[in-house]
């Protein structure tokens, strides 16, 4: 048998990551630092320094970190690399063999074609431009409704916690498009943050817990929304769903295992990161006065603020890929069957791709950003994520003028995924 092809893919400063222990090091005193408060308050010099220790680093367990917005572009568009899914995770120790890494393995995000394929197709119709259409008037509702009690916070009080409203605006719309009912969504965003602890790079014994909890609340609960629409049909996407599988599944069993995890995607993959994105953008607003009052006067560039707050501090900071062949990236050398992590937040702040990169620019030319992935793996629920941002903060910004925050806000301790605990803020009258 032939030995498999190697590839070269060259940083843009032809650097080589250090292999030596001091290198190793510094990565881990780095990563270690992003995870704090005050990394994770702000993590912009970290990703300088991790730029300046090189384009692709050694991971402290195993395969390497990529900071290079240019690397990190070529492997998500390159269809070799294949996600890190469940099979490959099963040999890599305990942790992987917890039930919410198992139910994670399944999922569209780490499938492979064909499974991966397959259930695309059954996505891409239901995140398509009729289902935006559809979508329109809650999403109007529901801004008017949680900005109402927004400002009522601040006309009873001089401050108050913006995370609450971010977190229910994404459980909201996408609850009533899967059909859910609404004394349901408190519960189910708690368990979609709990869940999301296993992909996390460094959770706690106890977080792994609570994911594993999550997973199996969730199953059940998706479960139980299944087998109500087989008993009784509706026109909503899980029946339709449903009526699409029992013609390409092997049986019906098979048929409701696939809706329930296409539901449970739906409803894990849009839930932190929109409200992720939406405290984001909320923050950088505030922090940059002369922007928003400018996007006040010229609503028809909040777009251009999404997509910029996406690039500045993305939700998703890390996507793992597996190398396809024995690789050479940026000098580096590794074998097949390693893991690549790209680390999304670093590449974002690439000096060698954008100008003044730490730098909230609304302007920016290009705005080129990976915050949604490249390539086959593409997130699929792009469209709907920025259509709920666009509409929820060009609102905001016409209802809720002079926000400003009277204290920093407060972080969770992750890495692969940004979650702001509070977002204190202000109304100058």
């Amino acid at each position: 048998m032939n030995p498999a092809p190697t590839q070269t893919v060259t940083s843009p400063q032809g650097q080589e990551a250090s292999s030596e222990p001091g290198g190793a090091r510094n990565v881990v005193a780095l990563l270690s630092q992003l995870r704090s408060a005050r990394g994770q308050s702000d993590p912009l010099p970290l990703f300088a320094q991790l730029h300046q220790l090189g384009a692709v680093l050694p991971s402290p367990w195993g395969g390497v970190l990529v900071t290079s917005h240019q690397v990190c572009e070529a492997i998500l568009r390159d269809r070799a690399w294949t996600s890190l899914d469940w099979r490959w995770r099963q040999s890599q120790g305990p942790r992987w063999n917890s039930r919410s890494a198992q139910e994670l393995g399944h999922v569209i995000m780490s499938l492979n074609p064909p499974e991966h394929t397959q259930q695309r197709r059954a996505l891409r119709e239901a995140f398509g431009k009729q289902t935006l259409q559809r979508l329109t008037t809650p999403i109007r509702d529901t801004t008017d409704e949680l900005l109402d009690r927004l400002e009522e916070a601040l006309t009873e009080g001089p401050r108050t916690d913006f995370v609450p409203t971010s977190e229910r605006f994404p459980i909201r719309v996408v609850g009533r498009w899967l059909g859910l009912p609404a004394r349901d969504f408190d519960r189910l965003h708690q368990l979609t943050r709990e869940h999301t602890y296993a992909q996390e790079l460094f959770p706690t014994p106890r977080r792994l817990e609570l994911a594993d909890m999550a997973s199996n609340e969730l199953q059940a609960y998706f479960a139980a929304i299944v087998a109500d629409r087989r008993a009784c049909p509706r026109d909503d996407v899980i029946s339709n769903w449903l009526e699409l599988w029992d013609v390409g599944a092997p049986n019906r069993i098979a048929a409701d295992v696939t809706v329930r995890r296409l539901a449970m995607f739906s409803l894990m993959a849009g839930l932190e990161t929109t409200a992720a994105l939406l405290a984001s953008t909320v923050r950088l607003l505030a922090q940059h006065p002369e922007q928003a009052r400018w996007l006040r006067s010229h609503p028809e560039h909040t777009s251009a603020l999404i997509d910029e707050a996406l690039r500045f501090d993305p939700p998703v900071q890390v996507i793992s890929r597996v190398v396809p062949r024995d690789t050479t990236l940026a000098g580096v050398r590794i074998a097949r069957g390693q893991v690549a992590y790209l680390l999304i937040g670093a590449a974002q702040h690439d000096p060698t791709v954008y100008e003044q990169p730490d730098t909230l620019d609304l302007r920016r030319p290009g705005r080129r950003h990976l915050a949604f992935g490249a390539g086959a793996h593409y997130c699929i629920g792009a469209g709907l994520a920025r259509t709920m941002a666009i509409q929820f903060v060009e609102a905001l910004l016409r209802r809720l003028p002079g926000l400003y925050l009277p204290s920093p806000p407060l972080w969770e301790p992750r890495v692969a995924f940004r979650r702001m605990e509070s977002l204190p803020i202000a109304r100058r009258h």
